[in-house]
């Protein structure tokens, strides 16, 4: 058996990084028991040189490799996306992939011919469950997000559920992040307006005197609007919303939603338990306990000053997006009803 025949044959072997100039893909081999581990797969190391290795592009794209069935999270950031997909997690119900590296480069190169001969042949192996039955739900960086109507097109079969959380919840979230996230807001923010423009026609000088939480703000409305379209020209109902703070306000009825959405085998019983999870304890993203945690974040950006700079900036953005063409935002099509 070749060294690719045993990779397509052990899901535990994901696509990791693609090469365009070598025409390679990396392949690293992540065991369930590890991945739970992590919060996100991007930034996954080999546990050994063994465990790691290239392949060409041109024997990946021709081995044809079989994925199952495979549903997709986008999301806007801060909106509890990592622990929707951890807690899908589970033996007999759903392999959740959090933030695979390969779908950031297919994101990055989708407008390349490279990129879109990889698109079916990398999304095929990750869509290979741990166990027969599963059903993979793959949830990309939110700095994928341009790859969504890609993915919807060549895969008519998947859905996307579309997670963000309110304007003011975003900023707070950002505030939180100390500086490191106000320049994380500022690069998502060029990002954004590279394949989303809002179409505010700002110039450098325009863009410096931006502030973060301004930046920030506009990323908000980029990634909002972006994902409206996407669900607006939904017509076989493909994707759906779902609020980050709806989902922990509801979790019972949300997993039951999502058991329906997905076609996940969660009745109502095993909706109260995945509610019910230790993982809802700890904190999905730096581990520990998740209220503690919280609190002493929520203490850093307490005080009128930030209070005041939400408040302004938010209603800054949404008198902006009330300016707008296209559908409304925040999204519609509600995954549940609250």
């Amino acid at each position: 058996m070749s060294r690719l025949a045993e990779i397509v044959a052990d899901p535990a072997w994901l696509p990791h990084r693609l090469d365009p100039a070598g025409d390679r893909v990396q392949f690293m081999r992540i065991p369930r028991e590890v991945r739970r581990r992590r919060p996100f797969l991007y930034n996954a190391e080999p546990a050994s040189p063994d465990d790691a290795c290239w392949i060409e592009g041109a024997a990946v794209r021709a081995a044809g490799p079989s994925g199952g069935q495979c549903h997709f999270v986008f999301h806007t950031a801060f909106c509890r996306s990592t622990l929707l997909v951890q807690s899908l997690d589970v033996e007999g119900i759903a392999t959740g992939l959090s933030e695979p590296a390969v779908v950031q480069d297919l994101a990055d190169l989708r407008d390349s011919d490279f990129g879109r001969a990889m698109l079916r042949p990398v999304i095929d192996l990750l869509a290979r469950p741990m166990r027969a039955g599963e059903v993979v739900i793959v949830k990309p960086s939110n700095a994928a997000n341009a790859l969504l109507p890609n993915l919807l097109a060549d895969r008519p079969d998947a859905k996307a559920v579309l997670m963000t959380s309110g304007l003011a919840e975003f900023l707070r979230s950002v505030a939180k992040k100390g500086l490191r996230g106000r320049l994380w807001a500022r690069r998502l923010f060029a990002r954004v307006d590279g394949y989303a423009p809002i179409g505010l026609a700002l110039d450098g000088t325009a863009r410096y005197e931006l502030t973060d939480m301004q930046a920030a703000g506009l990323a908000w409305l980029g990634q909002q609007r972006q994902l409206a379209w996407v669900a607006d020209r939904d017509t076989a109902c493909r994707v759906a919303s779902l609020d980050g703070d709806a989902f922990n306000a509801h979790r019972p009825a949300t997993f039951a939603a999502l058991g329906e959405f997905f076609g996940l085998p969660i009745d109502d019983q095993r909706a109260v338990e995945l509610a019910q999870a230790p993982i809802f304890q700890s904190h999905s993203k730096q581990g520990g306990d998740f209220a503690e945690i919280a609190a002493r974040e929520e203490a850093a950006v307490s005080g009128a000053m930030i209070d005041q700079e939400i408040e302004l900036v938010a209603a800054w953005v949404m008198h902006l997006a009330g300016q707008l063409q296209g559908p409304p935002v925040p999204l519609g099509r509600p995954l549940i009803e609250v």
